[in-house]
């Protein structure tokens, strides 16, 4: 039976009251878990903020009682004069142990990582198969400390500052490498196959095409391992204790003896401030410098040569509009005519791979075509001559 107008009026405002009351409990379900969030986050965090910057300030007996409460006499600027003047710049060297260290790092395991990555992702035999095993062993068995202690004996670099960096890079490099393995399976394999056709080495692939294309992976590796290593502290107890002397004493160990060693709390939470600072400097850094330095890998010109009787500006900028590369015909037309090189090739900034993939496409027909001036013998490549 159909239902009349009037019995779906009287559902409707029968089912009104039990819709409002079970959107009331939604939005208070929703207020809720944002309210617990909220305290997770204030326990975990900005609790033991508020008690390092409390300890900071604190006298050596109160710091030692470790309790959360305020400080009787404010003594920050004291504890800090301390800790930067204790044992004739102490912590200056600490800081330089941790610069090299980290600097030291990150770079072997971005460059290692993304090699390893690159050649897994153009490779597919057992080769392939078996450094993949390792890798996903490298991230699965905890590492072994007496191992690793023989190892750097018998490498002779037993407690040095290198030694250390070879361990904290074996550690990390099966880690790095998945992510850049993964990020790489979204790269265009035409792009790599054409720059190998048109007489690019592995070398230039490599730095040209791949690593651009790993530039947010990699800055995300570089932030990871970036706090990481400025914080590390089991690989240098186990490994060297900060010695012989202060030669492998980071800040962050430096930081461990003063609160457990020396058992000064003031000056370690005081030490855990400059920490703090010089990790957040060091994130903004590489947040911000590492696309900045990667882009420049994939800049220069394209070539474009042929016959240049035809309207390659109007093509230039229609492929422009077609990919969303920001060409206007006008503002494209003064580009193109300072662009002109002596020997009568056409000069263009690089944009995208898809813009000068279509940019191809539009050329052939006109018996020209346009090529990355980082490619060998470019403009003979672009002229459809013998790059031999």
């Amino acid at each position: 039976a159909m239902s009349t107008p009037e019995s779906v009026t009287q559902d409707a405002v029968l089912a009104s009251p039990q819709a409002k009351a079970s959107s009331s409990w939604r939005s208070m379900a929703r207020i809720g878990k944002e309210a617990l969030v909220l305290i997770v986050i204030g326990i975990v965090f900005v609790v033991p903020f508020i008690f390092i910057v409390l300890t900071a300030a604190k006298t050596r007996q109160e710091a030692a009682l470790l309790q959360f409460s305020m400080p009787s006499s404010f003594q920050l600027l004291d504890n800090f004069r301390e800790v930067l003047t204790f044992g004739n710049g102490r912590m200056a060297r600490a800081l330089w142990n941790s610069t090299v260290l980290t600097v030291a790092s990150v770079t072997l395991i971005v460059l290692f990582s993304s090699l390893t990555a690159y050649v897994l992702q153009r490779r597919t035999d057992r080769f392939s198969s078996i450094v993949s095993a390792v890798l996903l062993a490298g991230l699965i068995i905890p590492p072994a400390v007496v191992p690793t202690i023989f190892l750097l004996q018998w490498l002779n670099v037993y407690k040095t500052l290198f030694g250390l960096i070879m361990v904290e890079v074996a550690f990390t490099v099966p880690f790095a490498t998945l992510i850049l393995l993964t990020a790489l399976q979204s790269l265009d394999s035409e792009q790599l196959e054409a720059a190998e056709m048109d007489g690019a080495g592995w070398l230039s692939r490599f730095v040209h095409i791949m690593l651009p294309h790993l530039t947010r992976a990699i800055t995300v590796v570089i932030l990871i391992q970036t706090i990481f290593l400025l914080s590390t502290f089991a690989e240098i107890l186990v490994t060297t204790n900060g010695g012989p002397g202060t030669s492998t004493e980071t800040l962050s160990f430096y930081t461990y003896k003063w609160g457990f060693k020396f058992f000064q709390m003031g000056y370690a939470s005081a030490l855990a401030w400059v920490l703090f600072i010089v990790v957040g400097f060091a994130v903004a850094l590489g947040a911000t410098g590492t696309p900045s330095l990667f882009s420049r890998l994939d800049s220069g010109e394209i070539v474009v040569a042929g016959d240049q009787e035809e309207d390659v500006g109007g093509v230039v900028a229609r492929v422009g509009d077609e990919v969303e590369a920001g060409l206007s015909g006008d503002a494209f037309a003064s580009m193109v005519q300072g662009s002109v090189d002596a020997a009568g090739y056409l000069r263009l900034p690089r944009f995208t791979f898809e813009f000068e993939s279509s940019l191809n496409d539009s050329l052939k027909a006109m018996g020209m075509t346009a090529k990355p001036t980082w490619v060998p013998k470019a403009i003979d490549a672009a002229a459809g001559q013998p790059t031999s």
